[in-house]
């Protein structure tokens, strides 16, 4: 049997879930403060309210967090320090309206317009995040 010797770095490894283990890590200053730091104004509000699970937030047809990320159907889903939207290696223009449709669960129709509408649908298609399991089949 090999042990590690001194010069070796040894891991501890846990069985919480990735999600699990950003809502710990936001609720210390430190990953607070990188929110703050990495985020504009839209993601800060929206992407918190994601790892914190609050009720108004969309869990069937939004973004959720997967043991691979953020996730939006079954596309990796980011957001910029300037409140862009990175979905599918495109870069849309972080709105307020666009944000609310993409994260609330019954977005407020005086916040979105028609082009924000449209946008979301682009999304919905592109990830499939109306299908069940997000498949292309489903």
């Amino acid at each position: 049997m090999n042990l590690p010797t001194e010069d070796e770095n040894v891991f501890e490894t846990t069985n919480e879930s990735f999600a699990t283990s950003v809502q710990r890590e936001v609720q210390t200053p430190e990953g607070q403060e990188a929110l703050r730091t990495q985020l504009g104004p839209l993601g800060q509000k929206f992407i918190g309210a994601v790892i914190r699970g609050d009720k108004d937030i969309d869990n069937v047809y939004g973004v959720y967090l997967s043991n691979d990320g953020m996730k939006f159907g079954c596309k990796p889903f980011d957001v910029d320090h300037e409140d862009h939207i990175i979905l599918d290696s495109v870069r849309y223009k972080g709105t307020p309206g666009l944000y609310e449709l993409v994260f609330k669960r019954i977005p407020d129709d005086i916040v979105y317009t028609d082009d924000g509408l449209e946008k979301y649908r682009s999304m919905l298609l592109v990830t499939n995040a109306y299908r069940r399991d997000h498949s292309a089949r489903g």
